[in-house]
């Protein structure tokens, strides 16, 4: 509909044959069936304590003195690290053999069917950088196709079951292991040789180029100062500073 309403537009000003259209997506998409519950995963395997034994929960219903990681986010998993979270409990010394053995039991998670619910699962060491890295996710989890966190683990609760069929209105997205849902990057490079171009032929296109840099100024920079201090402000107001 998107690409026929501009098709539209380009006829009326009497240029749609002479002008090539070029079509991109920066991830793919795919539905999930299933629905992890990553909080639940972890009361199971003994990471999370809930107060007291309820089928469906929140960050209010945990208790944090015997909790030694927690979900929140659509695929982030957070040690409750002391010094850095208000209510921490895992020592520093600790945290590289916990880390080790939750990503080893992660990628063993499976449903009641036997299909494997994570793809893969990467260190925060291994995906982010710069000065801000440390307030990023401990674990990036990468679900399975088929399987996406619940979005009672993205406000950091739970419910009865570690994996459930989802009924929910919002059955597809991209949220899942970014190697199954690749972007593609299309470049118009050297379309006027093809006059009929399609998507599958713009990928041979680049293949062996870089890409030319050469009329763009570079993106501002910053010291990220100004970041750290808001950051740190929100921080002090949750309780964790």
């Amino acid at each position: 509909a998107l690409v026929g309403r501009v098709e539209q537009k380009l006829a009326a000003k009497g240029i749609k044959d002479t002008t090539k259209l070029v079509v991109i997506s920066d991830h793919g998409f795919t539905d999930f069936g299933q629905k992890a519950h990553l909080n639940r995963w972890l009361q199971e395997h003994g990471y999370l304590t809930a107060k007291t034994a309820v089928s469906q929960g929140s960050f209010s219903d945990v208790d944090w003195s015997q909790t030694q990681a927690y979900g929140i986010g659509l695929n982030s998993l957070y040690l409750n690290l002391s010094g850095r979270e208000g209510k921490g409990i895992v020592q520093a010394g600790e945290q590289e053999n916990l880390l080790n053995k939750l990503c080893d039991e992660l990628l063993q998670w499976e449903a009641p069917n036997g299909q494997p619910v994570v793809n893969k699962v990467w260190r925060n060491k291994d995906v982010f950088d710069g000065p801000l890295s440390a307030y990023g996710p401990d674990v990036m989890v990468g679900f399975a196709p088929g399987f996406r966190a619940s979005s009672q683990t993205g406000l950091g609760g739970w419910e009865a079951n570690a994996v459930e069929p989802n009924a929910d209105h919002w059955g597809a997205d991209h949220c899942i292991d970014p190697n199954a849902v690749p972007g593609v990057l299309f470049c118009s490079h050297g379309l006027g040789n093809f006059p009929n171009p399609s998507y599958r032929d713009i990928p041979m296109l680049t293949i062996g180029s870089k890409p030319d840099a050469s009329g763009s100024a570079p993106p501002p920079t910053s010291s990220g100062t100004e970041s750290d201090e808001v950051i740190e402000e929100r921080l002090k107001s949750l309780g964790y500073l």
